[in-house]
């Protein structure tokens, strides 16, 4: 407050400030306070940085976002997990559970595996502070595919315990803590309105953390 008193321009105050939200002090002795539904910012080697989704290739080969909450990377194709995402310490992975993955197409926030199954593509798209996973099924013969009836993704998830929450979804718990480090919303899936079984160049599945549901047409 005494350096905006003093320069009669808005401070930053850092100690008050998060992911989500920016404390200015203002030159009238004020504090100003804006929060965002999201998070915009993120720490990086001690300073805020703002939100970087884009991805890019590391040295390692994997894919993973600019700045984000959470460390983050996806599989640049072949074995190995298809996510991996670490905080406070703690990490988790998914692995697609249908041999290696194809290398992937990239676009801004997102990696598209190409016929993981005939005509069905899995997209992963990094997010602020986490990632999404969806199948894309792209013609009527891929949607009868019975290897669709069941996708279980492979969950690994370090000193931490995995259990459902109220909602439907996903908490994993830190082992020693006991706190929540990652949750995930109830899986779901997106269909046109028509509600055929089957989405052209659409999203039908959204498969989260190994969990299994059903659509109307009866296919998970």
């Amino acid at each position: 407050m005494m350096a905006a008193l003093k320069t009669k321009r808005p401070v930053t105050v850092t100690s008050m400030t998060g992911p989500q939200r920016e404390v200015r002090a203002l030159p009238d002795g004020r504090l100003e306070a804006t929060v965002s539904a999201r998070p915009v910012r993120t720490l990086r080697d001690g300073k805020w940085v703002p939100i970087d989704t884009k991805l890019r290739r590391r040295a390692d080969g994997l894919l993973a976002p600019g700045a984000t909450t959470v460390g983050l990377a996806f599989s640049a194709g072949g074995g190995g997990p298809l996510v991996t995402m670490s905080r406070a310490g703690r990490t988790m992975s998914l692995a697609w559970p249908h041999g290696p993955l194809p290398a992937p197409v990239v676009d801004g926030e997102s990696a598209t595996y190409q016929n993981v199954f005939q005509d069905v593509d899995l997209v992963v798209r990094a997010k602020p502070s986490g990632f999404s996973h969806v199948l894309v099924v792209k013609t009527p013969a891929a949607a009868r595919d019975p290897k669709l009836a069941t996708v279980q993704m492979g969950l690994k998830a370090d000193r931490m315990k995995v259990e459902a929450d109220k909602a439907g979804g996903l908490r994993m718990v830190d082992q020693a803590a006991g706190g929540t480090v990652f949750k995930a919303a109830e899986p779901g899936n997106l269909k046109p309105e028509d509600e055929t079984p089957y989405v052209r160049g659409g999203v039908l599945n959204r498969i989260e953390y190994g969990r299994r549901f059903r659509s109307k047409q009866g296919r998970s």
